[in-house]
């Protein structure tokens, strides 16, 4: 039953990563075509750098790092490296925070109890209200101060929350994975996550980051040791993700798969499954009915659930144009004042738009989708609209530089660190390739959760790379389990 499991994802895991794959490499072969003068001297020095390293041998120049590691404490230098990443995401922090003429901007003017320029824009899209109520009571808590002041400490609460979240990961992971690997799914996190600046977004995108990490771990603990506070713990985990962004259930759905197909042939550890299970759609539903409550009688803002958006509506979305946001629709469906009404035309919309393409013009563009969804490493930092509009003007901190405009506008990454961040996420999809022979319960729960979302980017609205974030963690552990993998066939040669 565990090989035909394996088996059977499998056959959905590799044509998505392959195609993923692909799409990262023509997408750096597009960043290397248009590159400027400045960036090809920093490539041609770091080129030399490494030219020099292999002529005078690669041995003499490993003896002396090794020795300097010993003079120096391995332990040392790595609390003098979290120590920089520290200071670097302050920088960050305070360099690059900004206003966003996109949903973030909408949620914090909310917040703030300001006026914001889109009506009944809580009502449409409701999946946005549990952060715009957690982002209202911070305010309140930070004594109400202006949006500019709550941006920065929401962008603080961002980094606290993901530094947390990776420690406690690597804490974790410590006890199941080599050195090599740790170091890997370190490097990895660093380059796409600690160092980028995602955590500058007070947004749902970073606080998934974190989430879907103290979920995963509050899952494989569970399963360690099964406790009755265990359980409500993880179920209010999943509940708060599923706040945060509704998809991150696909993590649940994964993880109760995969647990019955190992659990199957023994009906104890069937009977304690359903009680995890249990405990967790107890705590999940007792959270999110209170939310309901609280929404439809909350003194911040009135919600008419009429106007609310289904999910067919997000489906119309993503089978049209490259799967992103399209305004033709959401106006489509403002005008629509029956929701049944609204369900009705949508559904038509999407068969419309499918019978128009027909099956195979239909499976070619979800190739397309894929390659939108998964091309870039920078998760398409700087995409929609007025991304962020920073708040500070001084040109003299090298976030900025990096990151944004000289009109303090963001934009895409810096030529030079773009590559070196697009090399990194080429490297970690290849790595997931070589999983696909690994049939234990860990790697089988992260091909089911990463095929699970992709499948869900595929079908509901998405057209880039941003949405990746939210289950970033499980795509560079299981991508750890790949490097692991090939030392490990490099170690039996």
């Amino acid at each position: 039953m565990r090989k035909f499991s394996n088996r059977f994802i499998n056959v959905f895991y590799l044509p998505l990563v392959v195609i993923s794959l692909f799409g990262a490499v023509s997408f750096l072969l597009d960043q290397l075509y248009v590159l400027q003068a400045k960036s090809i001297l920093i490539i041609d020095i770091f080129l030399i750098i490494i030219g020099t390293c292999y002529l005078i041998k690669w041995g003499k120049i490993r003896v002396a790092i090794d020795l300097i590691v010993k003079r120096l404490g391995s332990k040392n230098i790595k609390r003098g490296l979290v120590v920089l990443i520290l200071i670097w995401q302050l920088v960050m922090i305070l360099s690059i925070s900004g206003f966003s003429t996109w949903d973030p901007g909408i949620i914090i003017l909310q917040a703030t109890g300001q006026k914001q320029w889109v009506p009944d824009y809580f009502s449409y899209n409701q999946n946005t209200l549990p952060l715009m109520f957690f982002e209202h009571l911070v305010w309140r808590l930070i004594g109400s101060p202006s949006y500019k002041v709550l941006t920065i400490v929401l962008n603080i609460i961002n980094m606290i929350l993901v530094d947390t979240s990776v420690y406690l990961l690597l804490k974790h992971e410590k006890q199941r994975l080599n050195k090599k690997t740790l170091n890997y799914i370190s490097i990895c996190i660093c380059l796409l996550m600690l160092v980028t600046p995602w955590i500058c977004l007070p947004y749902s995108d970073p606080l998934s980051f974190a989430f879907t990490i103290f979920v995963y771990l509050g899952l494989k603990s569970l399963n360690e040791r099964y406790s009755l506070l265990k359980a409500i713990i993880v179920g209010t985990l999943i509940a708060v993700n599923y706040f945060i962004k509704p998809s991150t259930v696909i993590i649940l759905i994964a993880y109760i798969i995969v647990s019955f197909v190992f659990t199957i042939s023994s009906k104890e550890l069937i009977i304690n499954l359903l009680k995890k299970l249990t405990i967790i759609f107890a705590t999940m539903f007792v959270l999110i009915s209170g939310f309901n409550l609280y929404k439809s009688h909350n003194s911040i803002i009135k919600i008419d659930n009429s106007k609310a958006l289904n999910l067919v509506h997000f489906a119309d979305m993503g089978i049209q144009g490259t799967g992103g946001y399209y305004l033709p629709d959401v106006d489509h469906d403002i005008k629509i004042k029956d929701p049944k009404e609204r369900l009705k035309s949508d559904k038509e919309i999407w068969l419309k738009r499918f019978n128009q393409m027909g099956p195979l013009k239909y499976q070619a563009f979800l190739i397309r989708k894929q390659v939108a969804n998964t091309e870039d490493g920078s998760f398409h930092w700087g995409k929609e609209g007025e991304f962020i509009n920073s708040f500070s003007r001084s040109q003299y901190f090298l976030p900025r530089k990096l990151f944004l405009d000289n009109d303090g506008i963001a934009r895409k990454y810096q030529e030079t660190f773009a590559i070196v961040i697009q090399l990194c996420w080429i490297i970690l999809l290849a790595n997931l390739v070589l999983v696909l022979q690994r049939s234990d319960y860990n790697s089988q729960f992260l091909k089911y959760a990463i095929v699970g979302f992709f499948a869900f980017l595929l079908i509901f609205e998405s057209g880039r790379s941003r949405y990746l974030i939210q289950f970033l963690p499980l795509i560079i552990l299981l991508s750890g389990t790949g490097y692991e993998n090939l030392k490990l066939r490099k170690m039996s040669r």
